[in-house]
Parts: C-alpha cells; structure tokens; sequence
C-alpha cells in the first residue's frame, strides 16, 4: 500500500459522513461503517439519489463497490487534517541510508 493510498483510506476512515457519487451519476449519502483498501464502502442510513435528480430512495444500509466510485466529497476542515505527503526517496535507499546521508549532509541528486 502506497503511502498517498494509506493517507486517503485513513482520511475516509477518520471522515464519518460521506457523499459518494459512481461513474454511473448516482449519489449516496449515508454515515461510512467500513471502508477496505481496495476502497470498497459500507454505508449505513443511506440516501440514493438517481443520476437525473428527480428520485431518492432511503436505505438501511449500502454496499458500494470501490472500482465503481467517481469520486467522495470530503469537507474542507477534514482535508486539512491531513499532513503533507513527504519527498519520495532515491530507489534503492534504505530509510536507516536516506537519514545518514542527512546526517552527514551528503546531497544525492
């Protein structure tokens, strides 16, 4: 698992309400239960809503499978939770190498 993969499903963890919109146009507002790695969600008191607006239905619960999410609207105050990703190191560089050559101020570039 990526480092930006581990912070984004942390993020959707830590954020209890989610709006959910899928490729196909309809939305999902519900209270998120479980979201897995592969960003697959269960959501609880759910709310659908057609692609074209006009029909809503209410549901117990829902489970959406993550290779069919467009997108999640997070709020702004959860998003700035979020520390920034640090620099990616050089390939083949190990975490104890990387802090050494800080030590000794040797620059890799």
């Amino acid at each position: 698992m990526t480092l930006a993969h581990s912070l984004t499903h942390s993020l959707i963890r830590t954020f209890g309400g989610q709006l959910v919109e899928l490729k196909n146009g309809q939305t999902y507002n519900g209270h998120l239960v479980n979201c897995d790695s592969w960003m697959n969600i269960n959501l609880r008191e759910v709310v659908c809503t057609s692609r074209e607006g006009d029909r809503f239905w209410k549901m117990p619960e829902c489970y959406i499978r993550g290779n069919t999410i467009k997108y999640l609207c997070i709020p702004k105050e959860v998003m700035d939770k979020v520390p920034d990703e640090p620099a990616p190191r050089p390939a083949g560089t190990t975490m104890a190498h990387a802090r050494d050559r800080e030590r000794s101020g040797e620059r890799h570039l």
